[in-house]
């Protein structure tokens, strides 16, 4: 059994719960007769206007109260100002959505009561840097001088801060609404897990591009064995007519992407924005050319890359991108290793074998069996055929192992780090 009541922190209140216990009772009570005698202190100066209003917030299960004057002392903030704080107001509810951090949301009110911003040891750092910075107040400008220097130290030894740049709301930025409005629709488009519209948005993209690539599939599955044609060969319009809707709606979302990303040159340095490009860039460049049997199927091969765009819209493949772009130093010094290894086997296995074996003919063509053998393929094609070839094959098929081994290890204890950092920013 629950009872609800609000505390008051200055003239903001937060909405508690308490369970079962014996002095639940006594304690609502003295908070309830305190929170009267703060309406009282507060009516008693002449109260807020009648053209004050109330606001609630809803922060991730836990509601707040705010008096609206209090909000307009920072207009260039989002809670500031009214227009853009407007876009997380639920009229169902009657009141501000937002799925951040109740206890930094706490201390983000009391910085509009007070005009100063605290930080306690309550709260994660990263979580703490992007919710204010989400709100549009500046931590390095705002915080008190008693929780300032513990911030900045603080800072210094996170070993990988975690600053949500798509969903900053400088003062800069709000008090421009198109360019909130800009900063809105990246943080659709890019973080699809921020709204109800970023879902809505990754299933339609992600439902053109499985019909894109299944309709390409489809398309080379031979429909006539008389006549030895394909899908494609006997329903050419069919298949035009969806490739032209998806290449259509591919093109949109990357325009809206390219007009509302906050760094042009960064943007076309992103892997995904060359998939991107490589996906639509050949159906233009066909209408451009024409049809020609040597260009024509060089230009559906490009469609391959609309896989890897249906992949890069799963959290999934992006935290296996990160993982690798982190190990990827460790992960070159192994494939140093290896090419050691595939060299020092090749050379030995080439004069041992050479003389009785054909299949052993340079060093380049050991480079095969050797890659294969520490692989633990063996495809079968090149077999040593001496003792000393067939226990050199034996060290390279171990060495591969272990090898082989290193990197699994390095990418699973990255991939976990990286895991368990995005809940926490996400949190």
């Amino acid at each position: 059994m629950f009872d609800q009541e609000f505390a008051y922190v200055g003239e903001s209140v937060c909405e508690e719960s308490l369970g079962e216990d014996p002095n639940a009772e006594k304690r609502r009570l003295i908070r309830r007769k305190c929170s009267i005698s703060h309406r009282l202190s507060v009516f008693a100066d002449g109260g807020p206007s009648r053209s004050v209003r109330r606001l609630v917030f809803n922060v991730s299960g836990t509601r707040f109260v705010a008096w609206e004057d209090q909000l307009d002392k920072f207009p260039r903030t989002l809670l500031g100002s009214a227009f853009h704080r407007a876009v997380f107001y639920s009229k169902k509810t009657k009141e501000y959505r937002f799925d951040r951090c109740p206890k930094v949301f706490k201390h983000i009110l009391m910085y509009y009561n007070t005009g100063v911003l605290h930080f306690s040891n309550e709260v994660c750092l990263s979580t703490f840097i992007q919710d204010v910075d989400f709100f549009g107040i500046s931590p390095d400008h705002s915080l008190c001088s008693c929780c300032y220097d513990r911030f900045v130290d603080e800072k210094n030894n996170l070993p990988c801060p975690v600053v949500d740049n798509d969903t900053s709301s400088s003062s800069t930025s709000l008090s421009n609404p198109s360019s909130y409005v800009i900063q809105r629709i990246w943080k659709v488009f890019r973080d699809v897990s921020s709204s109800v519209y970023g879902h809505a948005f990754s299933l339609v993209v992600g439902f053109f591009i499985t019909i894109a690539v299944i309709t390409n599939i489809i398309e080379t599955v031979p429909c006539n064995s008389r006549h030895n044609t394909s899908f494609g060969e006997e329903y050419p319009w069919i298949f035009e007519c969806i490739d032209t809707t998806c290449v259509i709606i591919f093109t949109v979302e990357f325009s809206l992407l390219f007009c509302s990303a906050p760094n042009k040159c960064d943007f076309f340095k992103n892997f995904m924005t060359l998939v991107d490009l490589m996906a639509i860039l050949p159906f233009y460049l066909s209408l451009i050319i024409g049809k020609n049997d040597s260009i024509t199927p060089l230009f559906r091969s490009f469609r391959g890359f609309r896989i890897l765009r249906l992949g890069a819209s799963t959290q999934r493949l992006k935290l296996l991108l990160l993982t690798l772009k982190e190990c990827i130093r460790q992960l070159l010094d192994i494939l140093f290793a290896m090419m050691l290894f595939v060299a020092v086997g090749s050379t030995l296995m080439f004069y041992v074998e050479n003389s009785t074996n054909d299949s052993f003919s340079s060093i380049p063509d050991v480079f095969w069996y050797v890659i294969i053998t520490m692989m633990s393929v063996g495809y079968g094609d090149a077999v040593p055929q001496t003792t000393i070839g067939m226990f050199l094959g034996a060290l390279c098929s171990i060495s591969g192992v272990i090898l082989v081994a290193i990197p699994l290890t390095i990418i699973g204890t990255t991939f976990s780090r990286v895991c368990k950092r995005s809940q926490v920013s996400q949190a």
